[in-house]
């Protein structure tokens, strides 16, 4: 996942992968603990601009 943000593209994660990363749901990633919201989460960041732009740099920066 790391590597993912920092190449500024958008992650969805369940809660075992974003632990001691520091992310934030809905800041840095995306945080989903089954696969309904896994999905729910993918198609928001993809269909939403703002999100996806906000997830992209806020995941490189926590990156940085």
């Amino acid at each position: 996942m790391g590597s993912s943000l920092a190449h500024s593209l958008p992650c969805v994660a369940a809660p075992v992968a974003a632990e001691g990363m520091g992310l934030v749901d809905g800041v840095h990633a995306m945080i989903a603990a089954d696969a309904k919201a896994f999905a729910e989460a993918v198609i928001d960041a993809y269909r939403d601009e703002t999100l996806w732009n906000v997830l992209s740099a806020a995941g490189l920066d926590l990156v940085r």
